[in-house]
């Protein structure tokens, strides 16, 4: 008789003792790995590299592919073919055949071929399974779908190519940078302004291009952008190779990705160098001024009337930043009066100025030099740009800081608006995918959109050189001709649809509507045309009916049973499957509550609830998938059935889809496959497994309510001299024996365990510790008393014994492996005393 038999894996203790000859387990039942990839919104397959055949496909590839499984299993080549791209066939075979070499998991993304036409992305992961020797005899793969990902990507690109040509025709500057500030993106404007050419200006600073004397100003304000999200308004003065000095208007705002982290900036760039050199040009001219006014009487009445007819505030001040003299503008501008202006400082006659500029004022006491380009907005809305001059007397000693303040809230606004007006105008050309055509009373074409070169494949010149109708389906040419013609008569029209030949050949579909063009007297001058590519809308709709059609007939030849609802849960839709399985014809059941039809009362519950909270929050995740419920036949006897129900449409108006299989036979099969799992095969007593399982459980009772555990390790003495005297068969008799005098000495609580071999266990729990010596002792005595009867082996009376060890919790341990180490031990002294004894692990402990 062979001892060999299959055993589950071994456990985390199991491993501890050498000497107790457990026997590795081999391989768990295939079922339990199906059904947890079936669980899984991916594709799993396995390949056999050894026969080249698709061992292994999920379920899920018939919904994510629409192909049946059936036709998928099979030879490798055949589920390529079936499935894999053309275009990506050879990427695939070279990125299986390196896992396959080299043992190491690949990953790689496809496109892949579906029954209704469409070629999603998927992204798989293939790992190498490896054989007992290190050899790879197979692949395991995982693909998920990645095609919205794709998309996005896609997206995204088109859309920043978009930006790119939209930039390099603005008039103004442009730039774009990542968030460290390395320019990604220059347009051709701003590159003519710096000097340099796109090329040498990208993957450099942008602050690189800024004199030193403003770049800490500009840091501290990209760095105030980046943490308010404010945007950014600056001007500052940039180098030239050749020396020279531009001064700038710059507009910047951050880009900022999904969480809200600064990823980037994004700005324009105006040249103001012009008007920064009026402005300075005035300021020098009202320094000049201020010179002459020292020197004569005449001056200063010349300057008093400068200042009050200067369309700018101005301010002259003493080194104490007394005010000497404020006109009438800069209070305007601040809002206050200022009276009683001469001996008081700049803060007090005007809080609002004085906040802003007196740090300007103190710098220029201090270096003599002055401060300019001063970016301020007041507490009144107000926008300003500044400068703060020295004065000095006529021995050039300084006396005193003059300030000058622009308004330029106008300039601002303006600007703003512009900004606004580019960025409509940006937004309007990147999304005008329509066609739109002008033409005058002589037929003649004056303006066509630049979307006519996409959607034709003909550029604009050639337009012009052809007649308009000259890409027009030859089918469809009279009936269109007729609408066009109309028009020149004042006749408008719309919805007309019609196709046009390419220029590569490719036939689409148009949307067109066209109406005549008045002038302000209600004369005729011309007609427009609008044509829009519907060529999608119009495939998306025959692929509609195709796969309506393949859907009619998938739901009659599968072998689910489908069933369809209104929106009211009546059915409407009932297959032949459904016919077979509740026994219902689908006459009898059209326009009657399906949940009264396939359900028990509990479970019709179930289902009413389900459909409730889906109607009340239209989350999809309250639909069933996959759910095992109770069904009902129509002569009322109940099955188990596995049913999924989706919603189709909106949650308040939303009808019901329902596919259902009688898995009663799956099931019965599973609670086989589990009690296989658990028990052992020759005896029926439970295994390794469930005896792991079962002890831990016993010893977390033992440790909370302090109670006491055994176990008692028995071996069948005289078992080889059965197998070698009289066989395997007789061998497999005694085993059996032996497994039901067990089960008759321990008490009904106890677990009777078959280890493996002639090894058994019994495991006697919940014990109160004062007494649980006495009691396992007591079933090991039964034990005894059982096997003195002899064994009938075939023909044959057969007389054998059995050694016994005894482990205890907690006197001889509190883990699994120590309670078992403890129970081997003194079943090996029991052995060592002459068999048939049982002995309790203890260091004093004497046989019995």
């Amino acid at each position: 008789m062979s001892t060999s038999v299959p055993q589950p894996p071994r456990s985390r203790f199991l491993g501890l003792r050498r000497h107790l000859r457990w026997r590795r387990g081999r391989g768990r039942p295939s079922t339990r790995f199906e059904e947890l990839v079936e669980g899984l919104d991916a594709i799993v397959w396995e390949i056999d590299l050894v026969s080249r055949r698709m061992t292994f496909v999920s379920r899920r590839v018939e919904r994510l592919t629409g192909y049946p499984l059936s036709e998928l299993l099979g030879d490798v080549g055949g589920f390529a073919e079936r499935i894999v791209h053309p275009d990506e066939r050879g990427l695939v075979s070279a990125e299986h055949a390196r896992a396959a070499a080299t043992g190491e998991k690949v990953e790689y993304e496809c496109r892949v071929l579906l029954a209704d036409g469409s070629t999603p992305w998927m992204r798989v992961r293939v790992t190498a399974v490896v054989g007992p020797h290190g050899v790879v005899i197979g692949l395991r793969g995982v693909a998920h779908n990645v095609s919205q990902r794709r998309a996005a990507e896609h997206a995204l690109r088109e859309e920043r190519e978009r930006f790119r040509v939209l930039a390099e025709h603005a008039p103004v500057g442009i730039f774009e940078t990542d968030h460290a500030g390395t320019l990604r993106f220059v347009n051709r404007r701003l590159a003519e302004l710096i000097g340099l050419s796109a090329d040498r200006v990208t993957g450099q600073s942008w602050l690189d291009a800024v004199l030193p004397v403003d770049r800490d100003r500009v840091v501290a304000q990209r760095a105030r952008t980046v943490a308010t999200g404010e945007e950014f308004i600056s001007e500052y003065r940039i180098g030239r190779p050749g020396g020279g000095v531009a001064w700038v208007r710059s507009y910047c705002v951050a880009e900022r990705d999904q969480d809200g982290v600064v990823v980037g900036h994004v700005g324009t760039v105006l040249d103001i160098t012009a008007e920064r050199r009026a402005t300075h040009e005035r300021e020098v001219m009202l320094a000049q001024v201020q010179e002459v006014a020292e020197r004569s009487e005449e001056g200063r009445v010349l300057i008093d009337t400068l200042f009050a007819a200067a369309p700018v505030g101005l301010a002259f001040l003493d080194t104490e930043l007394r005010c000497v003299k404020i006109n009438d503008a800069l209070r305007r501008l601040s809002g206050v009066s200022g009276e009683g202006t001469p001996g008081r400082t700049l803060t007090e006659l005007q809080p609002v100025v004085g906040a802003h500029y007196e740090p300007a004022m103190r710098t220029v006491l201090d270096t003599g030099e002055p401060v300019v380009g001063l970016q301020t907005e007041l507490e009144n809305g107000t926008a300003c740009t500044a400068g703060v001059y020295p004065v000095r007397g006529g021995d050039g000693k300084l006396v005193g800081v003059g300030l000058v303040v622009t308004d330029v809230t106008e300039q601002k606004r303006s600007g703003r608006a512009v900004r606004e007006s580019e960025e409509r105008l940006r937004m309007i050309t990147d999304n005008l995918a329509d066609v739109v055509f002008f033409y005058d009373m002589k037929r003649r074409l004056q303006y066509v959109t630049p979307s006519y070169e996409a959607l034709t494949g003909y550029t604009v010149e050639q337009l012009h050189e052809q007649n308009f109708s000259g890409d027009v389906h030859a089918e469809d040419l009279p009936r269109m001709l007729t609408l066009w013609r109309r028009l020149w008569h004042g006749e408008g029209y719309s919805g007309a649809e019609f196709r046009i030949i390419t220029r590569a050949g490719e036939v689409k579909w148009c949307w067109s509507a066209g109406s005549p063009v008045l002038d302000d007297s209600g004369t005729q001058v011309g007609v427009q045309i609008r044509d829009a590519d519907v060529t999608a809308r119009k495939r998306a709709e025959e692929r509609l009916r195709a796969s309506e059609e393949r859907a009619r007939s998938i739901v009659e030849t599968t072998g689910d049973a489908f069933v369809a609802t209104d929106s009211s849960g009546a059915v409407m839709e009932w297959n032949h499957a459904a016919e077979l399985l509740f026994g219902w014809d689908r006459e009898s059941v059209l326009s009657c509550p399906m949940v009264d039809l396939l359900l028990p009362e509990g479970q019709a519950t179930r289902f009413e609830q389900a459909i409730e909270l889906y109607r009340s929050t239209g989350d999809a995740s309250a639909m069933l998938r996959d759910a095992e419920v109770t069904a009902r036949r129509r002569d009322g006897s109940e099955f188990v059935a596995e049913m999924t129900l989706w919603a189709i449409g909106e949650a308040d108006d939303a009808s019901f889809n329902l596919f259902a299989r009688d898995i009663s036979e799956r099931k019965r099969r599973e609670e086989q496959v589990k009690h296989m799992a658990f028990h052992d095969t020759l005896t029926g007593l439970p295994n390794r497994l469930q005896f792991e399982q079962y002890l831990e459980r016993a010893l977390q009772r033992a440790r909370r309510h302090e109670l006491a555990v055994a176990v008692l390790y028995l071996d069948v003495d005289k078992f080889k001299q059965v197998n070698d005297t009289l066989g395997h068969d007789a061998g497999d008799d005694l085993l059996r024996g032996v497994a039901g005098r067990l089960r008759e000495a321990a008490r009904g609580d106890d677990l009777v365990v078959r280890l493996g071999g002639d090894e058994f266990l019994i495991v006697i729990s919940d014990l109160p510790q004062a007494s649980s010596r006495a009691i396992s002792e007591a079933v090991a005595r039964r034990v005894q008393t059982a096997f003195s009867r002899p064994f009938t082996l075939g023909r044959t009376d057969f007389r054998t014994t059995t050694s016994i060890g005894i482990g205890l919790y907690p006197d001889h341990g509190d883990e699994p492996a120590l309670l078992m180490k403890a129970a081997d031990a003194g079943m090996y002294t029991s052995k060592r005393n002459g068999r048939g004894t049982y002995t309790v692990a203890d260091a004093h402990a004497d046989a019995a």
